[in-house]
């Protein structure tokens, strides 16, 4: 009898492990990763040391949670190539900074925001621009770039801010009870890491978007990064620390590039899963604060969903796991630059 049964939750076993195999291979044909290397790259990709590319590299990656493999094409100069290269006879030359928003990360140039913007203001001026965005930069790298670039042949300096530029800004150390929250806030960025890579079982990658496609539980767990969560916790003693520092960095750009810095607001996913559960005040509390900030230096703000006014629900702007946006996202966020005074103002 207990052989029979020992017998039995071996088959039972054996053949869950068998589909469990066959659905991990089912998940990496669909949601394959692909890598062509072209041109002039490294082990790396493009990437030739930090913060900087290996002029004129070409690659292209697919990665699972994308249906296609995406161009990225790097110029001579080891910027991301533009469609609307810069030019002294343009009316308009822009110069884009940013982590990998900026960059287009997950998308071909001409579906990134920075290509929608310009080739928007082509039907009124001539116009032209580079694209500096980098992946993985946060705010004081990026900072550094704008105060230490030479940057007098530009007319405008554009820099997409995300709220990743403020949660992982490291301020000096605020007094609050860490240990337990901490510990689990550690263990739960590990798990998140872990669905980014692409040693992680594919199926329960797959299975982790479907799940957090609802806007509740995203929202839930979202909740649970108490260091990241600029929205909750936006008027605590860290994250106004971390403003303050935003605000003197700012404070601190010599005068010529301030009247030509634009800080163009990017929106993360769980602003827009705030407004589509009818948080619409929440959605905006990071585009307040950095406005509020903009105001008192008198810098030229564009801040995104601020022109957002319909009410409606938003699906499908970012990816789940990986976080940028997708092409729909950037076509959607440049319908809301596009509508806002400081950007009309840039070419009327």
């Amino acid at each position: 009898m207990i052989k029979k049964k020992v017998k039995s939750i071996i088959i039972i076993f054996f053949i869950t492990f068998v589909f469990l195999i066959i659905i991990e291979g089912i998940s990496r044909v669909i949601y394959n990763v692909k890598i062509s290397k072209i041109k002039d790259f490294s082990i790396s990709g493009c990437h030739l040391e930090i913060n900087k590319f290996i002029p004129n590299c070409a690659i292209k990656i697919k990665r699972w949670e994308n249906k296609r493999e995406i161009l990225y094409k790097i110029d001579d100069k080891g910027y991301r190539e533009s469609s609307l290269p810069f030019n002294s006879s343009n009316k308009i030359n822009f110069v884009f900074f940013g982590d990998s928003f900026t960059y287009g990360d997950m998308n071909n140039e001409k579906e990134n925001y920075v290509y929608l913007i310009s080739n928007y203001i082509k039907s009124f001026q001539s116009v032209g621009y580079q694209n500096r965005g980098f992946p993985g930069l946060g705010f004081l790298e990026i900072l550094d770039k704008i105060k230490n670039d030479d940057l007098d042949k530009f007319d405008y300096i554009v820099y997409g801010m995300t709220p990743n530029d403020v949660y992982s800004l490291k301020v000096k150390s605020v007094k609050k009870n860490v240990s337990m929250i901490k510990e689990n806030e550690n263990y739960l960025e590990k798990v998140i890491l872990s669905l980014k890579s692409n040693f992680n079982l594919r199926s329960v990658q797959v299975a982790t978007s479907i799940v957090l496609k609802n806007d509740l539980i995203y929202k839930k767990i979202w909740e649970k990064r108490k260091e990241k969560d600029f929205i909750n916790n936006s008027n605590n003693n860290l994250f106004k620390k971390r403003y303050e520092v935003i605000e003197q960095k700012l404070q601190s750009l010599k005068k010529n590039k301030k009247e030509k810095l634009i800080i163009l607001t990017i929106p993360q996913k769980i602003q827009v899963v705030n407004h589509n559960l009818g948080h619409f005040e929440k959605s905006k509390i990071f585009e307040n604060k950095i406005g509020v900030i903009c105001k008192k230096l008198k810098i030229k703000c564009i801040l995104t969903l601020n022109n957002l006014k319909l009410k409606k629900r938003v699906n499908k702007t970012h990816f789940t796991i990986d976080g940028h946006l997708t092409a729909f996202g950037n076509k959607w966020i440049s319908k809301l630059i596009v509508k806002d005074k400081n950007f009309l103002n840039l070419y009327k």
